[in-house]
């Protein structure tokens, strides 16, 4: 290795480059054929299978036409754990947590955002989160690009007809009328705001205008971009080198991206890749076979390991409209200043170096970028490599095998059961023996049946051993507390990668992004507005699911902890709204954010309520105190009594001292709002929250009516 293999150079060594892409994927050979082969056990795939499932080679064992059949065994228990992980990330609690005082009100902004993201901002989150658990378990890996999209261009053509053009462009009538004048015209037609009108297709405009009174004429509409999430398979999207231990530390990252034609043309507007590099590569590079497609193996010409059991036709049959796009992301130094970047060079590994004909789409420092794009995470970390892993469909091909050995005998030992096979005299047609067949042969000669070839009698139990074991190792077995701890296990580690994933996609918005969004989120009728910040500092961010609250027993004793803790909290250090968000967030996720409203704004809404509450009983009118946030309106009480204290000192009298229906309204408001206090500890255990009527000598103010 000299200086130049982690050196940024101007001069670009193409062909070395490419070489090192080449390299990387053949020495994955392994890899890629152990997925190909967890990829079969999984979908039941084996050489010689027969759709009807049954053995029909000549050497078939135990005999031609016995059983075949699947057993999905290892795909059930992926199954099962991707339903666990979604169930837990769609109920999970998003923060983001400062890590300087200065960022405490910036965090909850963020917080709101990443929340959106989950839900909404992120196109087919869930999608590419189901993806990478099923990844993970299939293939030892899970790996999701992260970046944000910036706006694109795309010009489609649309029928304008004359009297819309004049709305428009009212000044166009006369200059239509003088075909001498069509520089002019042109000229407003190239002024219209998202027409893409160049001089040739304007002449054929105004030549279509003054003919029929309608023209086509392109349009351009602009997609605003934003998150680009794509959960990317590792034995085919992403690539890097076999020594691999820490990701973010390898020299070099290459993703393979499956591309169409007006793909490339579009990057070239939007991404300004190279114009000739990408007429090229339409031109001579477009279409891949099926092996090509789902592997980089196969591009490079070797065989497409483990495929046996498929069609040979998956080998030849072409994605014709199909170009593959390599982005090689690379750690170099600049020996001017030392300084490490990220840069990214973009090409076809089919085109080769050859004179006048450019080489790459784009290369470019990506400023601003400390770590490779992508979120890669293991389910195990028991080897030195990311490669080296022990899938679940490793640990359970053995149990999956067994049962269909299992179940194929038992089948066959049933078929020769019900139908033996027998002799018969010569001359006798014993093709129609079956249920309530009758025979007629040679008289004095009976039927002879063959014994079956084996007296085995299959365990039906060993079958419930083989699942009991599978659950077992899957982290399935409810009655077994090691099983649950392995099962917590997969799921905290499935939520560290959406976690990651939502941390680079807000950096890639800090770089990317524009200056400000406005979203929507649940329970919110107004859009919220998110200015970018540039000031602000790194936060910690956290997606976390307590499995408590899919257990309702144990949700109900964790809330109920929680509420006697804060009925003895003598010193006010147990935030109550908190608890409240804990309550309504284990009842459901999404009803929390529809009730829930900012703390702030609750508080508001509560005081202007109890105000709301006395201005009537100061026109002597009963309220009955409302049940909740009872110390919240206590406090607001008191400080409208400290208020009339004031201006009766002040001017001898006031508006609660001279009304005594007022003063008995009032103190009986009061009385309530300390029976809701009191009562809390016994509402927590109870469920009830009782207050007392309001009366006025015989006279009672039934509660939730008005007077």
């Amino acid at each position: 290795m000299d200086d130049s293999d982690f050196e940024y150079s101007e001069d670009l060594d193409y062909e070395k480059l490419r070489s090192s892409y080449q390299d990387d994927v053949n020495d994955l050979s392994g890899y890629f054929e152990k997925c190909s082969r967890n990829r079969d056990i999984r979908n039941c795939q084996w050489a010689g299978k027969s759709d009807d499932l049954k053995k029909t080679q000549e050497d078939a064992f135990p005999h031609e036409g016995a059983s075949d059949t699947e057993v999905w065994l290892v795909d059930q228990k992926i199954n099962n754990n991707k339903a666990l992980r979604m169930n837990a990330l769609a109920k999970s609690q998003i923060r983001a947590y400062p890590r300087e005082a200065s960022d405490v009100q910036r965090s909850s902004e963020v917080s709101v955002f990443l929340r959106w993201l989950r839900d909404s901002g992120i196109q087919n989150f869930p999608r590419e989160m189901e993806l990478a658990s099923s990844y993970g378990d299939e293939k030892g890996l899970m790996v999701t690009y992260c970046g944000w999209k910036p706006p694109t261009k795309r010009t489609h053509k649309k029928l304008f007809e004359l009297d819309q053009i004049l709305e428009t462009i009212p000044e166009l009538a006369e200059i239509l009328a003088d075909e001498d004048r069509d520089d002019e015209a042109i000229e407003w037609l190239n002024s219209v705001e998202s027409w893409e009108v160049n001089e040739k297709r304007a002449k054929r405009v105004l030549k279509e205008l003054r003919k029929t009174g309608k023209a086509e004429i392109p349009v351009a509409v602009w997609d605003k971009g934003g998150a680009d999430v794509r959960t990317l398979s590792p034995d085919s999207d992403v690539i890097f080198p076999v020594y691999t231990m820490n990701y973010q530390d390898a020299p070099r990252m290459h993703l393979r991206m499956i591309m169409t034609a007006p793909e490339l043309m579009s990057r070239v507007e939007s991404d300004e890749w190279d114009e000739d590099w990408a007429e090229n590569v339409i031109e001579n590079h477009t279409g891949m076979t099926e092996s090509q497609f789902n592997s980089p193996v196969g591009v490079i010409g070797y065989n497409n390991y483990g495929r046996a059991g498929r069609s040979a036709i998956t080998t030849t049959t072409k994605a014709r409209d199909a170009i593959e796009i390599v982005y090689t992301f690379e750690r170099l130094i600049d020996k001017d200043d030392g300084s490490e970047g990220i840069y990214l060079t973009v090409y076809c590994p089919e085109v080769k170096d050859s004179p006048g004909v450019p080489t790459v789409a784009k290369r470019v420092l990506l400023s601003g970028r400390k770590n490779y794009p992508v979120v890669l995470t293991q389910f195990n970390y028991d080897f030195r490599t990311i490669y080296e892993s022990n899938t679940i469909v490793e640990r359970l091909k053995a149990a999956q095998k067994t049962q269909k050995v299992l179940r194929d005998s038992y089948i066959d030992e049933s078929s020769w059961s019900i139908s033996p096979t027998m002799w018969v005299a010569p001359g006798v047609d014993a093709s129609q023996v079956g249920p309530g067949a009758i025979m007629s042969g040679p008289m004095g000669r009976k039927p002879e049946y063959i014994d079956r070839p084996s007296k085995f009698q299959p365990n039906l139990q060993l079958e419930a051993l083989l699942v009991a074991e599978a659950n077992q190792m899957a982290g399935q077995d409810p009655e077994d507390p090691l099983s649950q701890q392995m099962q917590g296990f997969g799921i905290t580690r499935f939520l560290q990668h959406g976690q990651n994933v939502l941390r680079m996609v807000y950096d890639a918005f800090k770089i990317d992004g524009p200056e400000e969004l406005f979203f929507r989120v649940t329970g919110r009728p107004e859009p919220v507005q998110f200015i970018k910040s540039g000031g602000e500092g790194d936060m910690d961010i956290i997606v976390s699911f307590n499995s408590t609250y899919d257990d309702p027993e144990k949700t109900e004793k964790m809330l109920s902890g929680l509420y006697q803790i804060m009925q003895f909290d003598k010193s006010g250090r147990v935030n109550s709204e908190g608890i409240t968000d804990i309550a309504l967030s284990a009842i459901d996720p999404m009803l929390a954010d529809l009730v829930l409203m900012p703390s702030e704004q609750g508080s508001e809404k509560v005081r202007n309520e109890t105000l709301n509450d006395i201005s009537q009983m100061a026109n002597e009118i009963a309220k009955n105190a409302p049940q909740n946030a009872a110390q919240l309106r206590m406090q607001t009480v008191q400080d409208y009594k400290n208020q009339q204290a004031q201006i009766q000192q002040q001017t001898g009298t006031s508006k609660l001292a001279g009304s005594p229906a007022f003063q008995f309204y009032l103190g009986e408001y009061e009385k309530q709002l300390q029976m809701q206090l009191d009562q809390q500890v016994n509402a927590t255990e109870n469920g009830i929250l009782g207050t007392q009527a309001a009366r006025m000598g015989g006279n009672t103010q039934p509660i939730g009516t008005e007077g």
